[in-house]
């Protein structure tokens, strides 16, 4: 469920927000005179993201890798003489 409250609700129901997050793996969306200002959400949730993040970069640097090396590989160049284009 989508939980989008004002940061006011922070200070007045901490309790609630704070079972929301912890106990319920909620996400809370903050916000300050009615634009995001913050982001809740239980410890467990943000180092799946983070994980999800690292594995991402990984992929991205093993592939940038790959292209590397192929860019790079010894490759015999093969001189193609142009042919002179006849008139009819």
């Amino acid at each position: 469920m989508l939980h989008i409250l004002p940061n006011t609700d922070l200070k007045e129901d901490f309790e609630k927000i704070e079972n929301l997050v912890e106990r319920q793996g909620e996400t809370i969306y903050l916000t300050k005179n009615g634009y995001g200002s913050m982001v809740m959400m239980n410890f467990e949730t943000y180092e799946k993201i983070l994980q999800k993040q690292e594995q991402k970069e990984e992929t991205l640097i093993k592939t940038k890798n790959k292209m590397n090396t192929v860019n790079t590989m010894n490759t015999k160049k093969i001189n193609i003489p142009q042919t002179e284009m006849m008139d009819d």
